[in-house]
């Protein structure tokens, strides 16, 4: 299902893979062409973090099923969001209605309203008139609750975010507050044609997606 870099043929693609092999989680962007026929990895790194990098050698590739010329676009489209946001793009675990706009310009609807590197890509492609998932399908897991906290004490130490939004945050996640995993998020993308899918629908492509990744991780040791 994913392809190394060399494969790459298509103005875009969505890269995923383990940054840290030692570290057990993963990271997603998109692998597309600039205007100067330069590929560059675009992802939502940390806090008011947007890179657009050379292609890294620790991802793979997953082909986006769509026809070539909304590969254009879509890939034209990334361009504008790197042109447009800059450093305009906090972190932020929660999924709430901030949106990019036809520009490619982030709108956030409260103080340090973000994303996360897979809720980024999310709504790329919502922007693009791509509903991947239904996100009221998505479940709360303990164990996601105490990713969750720990990344809220992570960024009180490594941010600007405010206390009191982060304190609004912990609220949002001892209630309940779904995490959108990137391997998720590429299995919805290789189901595009049946967005928006549910959690559940496309739990065995995550599967599948996540143990190549670990395996790859594995080989680059």
């Amino acid at each position: 299902m994913l392809f190394p870099l060399s494969c790459v043929t298509d103005p875009i693609s969505v890269v995923i893979g383990r940054p840290d092999t030692t570290k057990n989680y993963q990271h997603i962007g998109f692998l597309y062409l600039n205007e100067e026929n330069r590929p560059k990895f675009l992802h939502l790194q940390w806090h008011e973090t947007l890179r657009n990098d050379p292609p890294n050698p620790h991802y793979q590739v997953l082909p986006i099923d769509l026809e070539a010329f909304e590969k254009v676009h879509l890939a034209a489209y990334c361009s504008l969001v790197h042109a447009k946001n800059g450093k305009n793009l906090p972190y932020n675990l929660a999924m709430d209605d901030s949106h990019f706009d036809e520009s490619g310009t982030f709108h956030n609807e409260k103080s340090h309203s973000g994303l996360t590197c897979a809720t980024f890509v999310l709504k790329i492609f919502s922007a693009q008139g791509y509903p991947l998932i239904d996100p009221t399908s998505w479940k709360t897991a303990r164990q996601d609750k105490k990713w969750q906290l720990g990344m809220v004490e992570y960024l009180k130490e490594h941010t600007t975010i405010s206390k009191a939004y982060l304190e609004e945050l912990t609220i949002q996640i001892k209630y309940g507050l779904a995490r959108f995993k990137p391997e998720e998020i590429a299995a919805s993308i290789a189901l595009i044609e049946s967005c928006p899918n549910t959690q559940k629908s496309i739990a065995p492509v995550a599967k599948k997606i996540l143990k190549e990744v670990i395996a790859y991780a594995k080989k680059m040791g």
